[in-house]
């Protein structure tokens, strides 16, 4: 790491441009364990050293951090057993791209809304999904974030019980009846094959086919903490959809059969006697 900030150093200064250092963060991900070196080296892929006690510039300390986000993406090199840092990240942008336009939204009629959520909330939610490993806190917090505004924008309010004098919301299959929606992590699964099935058309001797296809970390992808827990639950998501590896090679037969899948758990969900989260 010295020797690339050295480079980038003398790049500055032939271009006359300066580091901030007040605003310099830099994070380290430890090299892979021992039994993967010799596949990073076949892909050319540089093993990394233990970084020193301390990063430099110019004689000044650069402050360590364990995540930090780039272009858009939140990179971490710490797990955690709460909802994915990833993911709460997409939820935040989200939630502060609604809050700005409820004003106008409220104004507006119920299908209004509903594109406002599709073409500019989900968006910002699903950006990068296709690459996130989903623990079971993820999917209560996407579908709880779903149900939250999905409920304000169908203008399902709660309402007063008139024995008990409690608030009663509307169940959560009856708000995805009315948004006709399905649910939202069932949203990123579905996103998540149509990438893993255009890797897979990529052939095995492509990086990423071999990236996702052994047990080596995919270091600094948003959302991924390992290989093994990724490719798991695409193998489980596959089966669930009743598509195959070789399927893949048909993108119509495998877009159609995840299309497929997708709506029977939207039934499933809309007619369900438990609620997801709300």
């Amino acid at each position: 790491m010295a020797v690339a900030i050295q480079r980038a150093r003398s790049g500055f200064d032939a271009t006359h441009l300066s580091i901030t250092l007040r605003v310099t963060r830099h994070t380290h991900t430890p090299a892979a364990p021992d039994r993967h070196n010799a596949l990073l080296t076949s892909l050319g892929i540089p093993l990394q050293p233990e970084p020193p006690s301390g990063l430099f510039i110019n004689g000044s300390m650069i402050e360590r951090v364990d995540s930090f986000v780039y272009l858009g993406y939140l990179l971490s090199t710490t797990a955690t057993t709460r909802a994915n840092p990833a993911v709460l990240a997409r939820l935040s942008a989200a939630a502060s791209t609604l809050a700005a336009l409820r004003p106008t939204l409220r104004k507006c009629s119920k299908a209004t809304n509903l594109t406002a959520w599709r073409a500019i909330a989900k968006a910002q939610i699903t950006y990068s999904a296709q690459a996130w490993s989903l623990t079971q806190a993820d999917r209560n917090a996407l579908d709880t974030f779903q149900q939250r505004w999905l409920r304000r924008l169908c203008l399902l309010l709660p309402k007063t019980d008139p024995v008990s004098g409690l608030l009663r919301f509307p169940r959560a299959a009856d708000v995805l009846k009315a948004a006709d929606e399905p649910l939202l992590s069932d949203q990123v699964d579905r996103i998540r094959l149509r990438y893993y099935g255009h890797i897979l058309r990529r052939g095995p001797t492509d990086t990423r086919w071999i990236a996702l296809h052994s047990t080596m970390p995919l270091r600094g992808r948003d959302g991924v903490n390992s290989t093994a827990n990724y490719a798991s639950q695409l193998a489980s998501l596959m089966e669930q959809a009743e598509v195959s590896r070789e399927d893949a090679m048909d993108r119509t037969l495998w877009h159609g059969q995840i299309t497929k899948w997708l709506a029977s758990r939207k039934k499933l969900a809309s007619s369900a006697l438990v609620d997801p989260p709300a």
